[in-house]
């Protein structure tokens, strides 16, 4: 699941009961964030996102960022250079999923060959 939403953690005691409500009713399922832009899967087209829509070159390069707001910038810059992407992502707060597992999961994925990171804070 990816929760694109803000107003958890980052918005002070209320955010953060809310965001642990959400850890709570999400149990084993992977969620994405919240408070983060979803993640673009180049290769398939899965765009579960609000960044806007970009025409991205197929490419090997996998890109994490905390920040919801970046993978837009990076997609552009990517047009504009000519790079090619397999995924962009967005980890947010990290509620349940967090970079060091998307890390994981590009290292495993045959279509990325080099990971980009923007980090914002190491947990």
């Amino acid at each position: 699941m990816v929760v694109i939403g803000a107003g958890f953690r980052e918005a002070g005691a209320e955010g953060a009961a809310r965001e642990q409500s959400l850890i709570d009713a999400a149990a084993s399922m992977p969620v994405l964030g919240p408070n983060c832009n979803g993640f673009i899967n180049v290769i398939s087209g899965a765009r579960p996102s609000g960044a806007p829509r970009m025409p991205l070159a197929r490419g090997r390069l996998g890109f994490i960022t905390h920040s919801g707001a970046t993978i837009g910038p990076m997609g552009i810059a990517g047009v504009e250079r000519g790079v090619g992407f397999s995924f962009l992502i967005s980890t947010g707060n990290e509620a349940v999923v967090d970079m060091s597992e998307c890390i994981d999961f590009l290292a495993q994925d045959a279509d990325t060959q080099t990971i980009c990171l923007l980090v914002e804070t190491i947990r």
